[in-house]
């Protein structure tokens, strides 16, 4: 039996997991700060620069690619993201999570961009899990894995990331710590910690 995983760390790594995605704004809310479930609407985002290696992506031609994960809005929801995950995780209720997760999962899904369906349905797994009981915290550190892997790639490939990619890097390695910490493991092998 794994074990189980506090409810708050399930949330925290949820909402994590969530805005790695980085979907974009399709809707335009603002996106909720992590710690408080309040707007981060109008807060200040400094600017990133962006890689220069630019991989051919399938999909990662069209408009809502780099469109969906460099706009103000995600940016700042990254900044949360990675401000709450260096801290530790802990600090977003559920009722924030998953509604939010849902969302971002809606929204990488209609880019039709490979990359960001993958972490659409890695998004949706994450979802499912945590809504179990008891929830499989190894599980849950096995899916934090794989989107913290995917997160980074995505991250190095300027063409879908564009503003965002060295943000999406950094928090890509957060969500491998997380997974990490959780017990996670990569093809039936626990991780190699860090």
């Amino acid at each position: 039996m794994h074990p189980a995983v506090p409810p708050r760390a399930l949330a925290a790594a949820l909402l994590a997991a969530a805005l790695t995605a980085c979907a974009g704004n399709a809707d335009k809310e603002a996106p909720l700060r992590a710690d408080t479930g309040t707007s981060v609407a109008g807060q200040a985002n400094a600017p990133v620069s962006t890689p220069q290696a630019n991989p051919v992506v399938p999909g990662a031609d069209r408009p809502n690619a780099t469109a969906a994960v460099s706009d103000p809005v995600t940016l700042a929801e990254v900044d949360t993201v990675i401000v709450t995950a260096s801290r530790g995780l802990t600090a977003i209720p559920v009722t924030i999570a998953v509604p939010l997760i849902q969302r971002l999962e809606d929204r990488l899904d209609a880019t039709n961009v490979e990359p960001l369906d993958q972490i659409a349905s890695e998004l949706e797994e994450l979802r499912e899990e945590l809504g179990k009981t008891p929830v499989d915290g190894r599980r849950v550190g096995t899916i934090l894995l794989d989107l913290g892997n995917r997160t980074s790639a995505v991250g190095g490939n300027a063409q879908i990331a564009g503003a965002a990619a060295p943000k999406l890097t950094q928090l890509g390695e957060l969500l491998v710590g997380a997974g990490r910490q959780l017990g996670g493991t990569i093809a039936g092998r626990p991780a190699a910690p860090k």
